[in-house]
């Protein structure tokens, strides 16, 4: 459970770093786990640094799951989304791809309406992060609608080779950089502005991604847009038997539906 100075953490900054939230074993078991989830997925064990990206990671394994529904995952998403938030997916990422050395400042999620409407990604990080080696680094507050479209440039220069932000080398922009440990839980807004700089090594992690409820069609076109999985739940979790699961995936086919009816262009 998050305390009330750490709900008004996040409230105030976009993100939060929860550290030595798992231990030494557990963290020792999940990345036996992720090894072996990549491996089913490419058909043969990675090395060293070599790079892949999965998506519906976690749903691929039994065990993986059981981070879904942990509490001390679980129990943040519920208090920071509200008790009807839905799962949106997961990515098991590992390696640096050669196209990806620099991961620049962006907002998955740009703009004030997006600020507005909540959704959250957690990152567990397997290997240790400094800021000079891959470490996160966030500009807290920027999630906040107002300071957030003060740096929508950010977001729609990102892609460039070299960009520079107010003129300076996107590793110099001032920011915090949470540097982590295996074990430690770090969560952010999807409007928070974010980058990566250094990266090197194996440098693998698990996200998990969590949106809440909308509240009006706005929302619900917003997540048509963004969030296509969300109406696709992997049937693994369709057809959960654990509550907390179940709850997350309930009444995606009803928003599907009115999806459908607000947008039919948009529907296949």
């Amino acid at each position: 459970m998050l305390t009330e100075e750490q709900l008004e953490y996040f409230e105030c900054f976009g993100f939060l770093h929860l550290r030595k939230a798992f231990s030494h074993a557990e963290i020792e078991q999940i990345t036996e786990l992720a090894e072996e989830t990549w491996e089913k997925v490419l058909g043969r064990r990675l090395q060293g640094e070599e790079d892949a990206g999965v998506n519906r990671f976690v749903e691929r394994s039994a065990r993986l799951t059981e981070l879904v529904t942990d509490s001390r995952i679980y129990e943040p998403v519920r208090q920071l989304l509200g008790d009807n938030f839905l799962w949106q997916g997961s990515e098991g990422n590992r390696g640096v791809p050669p196209n990806l050395k620099v991961h620049n400042w962006h907002a998955d999620r740009p703009g004030a309406k997006e600020a507005e409407y909540r959704r959250l990604k957690i990152m567990l990080y397997l290997d240790p992060t400094t800021k000079e080696t891959g470490a996160f680094r966030v500009i807290p507050g920027s999630h906040r609608p107002g300071f957030n479209d003060s740096l929508s440039e950010f977001t729609s220069r990102h892609s460039e080779e070299r960009p520079t932000f107010f003129g300076l080398e996107g590793a110099d922009v001032p920011c915090h950089a949470a540097e982590s440990n295996p074990g430690d839980i770090v969560m952010f807004h999807y409007s928070l502005y974010h980058a990566v700089y250094g990266k090197t090594g194996p440098r693998r992690y698990i996200a998990l991604k969590y949106v809440s409820a909308p509240q009006n069609d706005e929302q619900l076109l917003s997540l048509q847009r963004w969030s296509q999985y969300v109406f696709e739940p992997d049937e693994a979790f369709r057809n959960s038997k654990d509550e907390r699961i179940r709850r997350m995936v309930a009444g995606t086919d009803e928003l599907a539906a009115r999806v459908a009816e607000l947008a039919p262009e948009t529907v296949a």
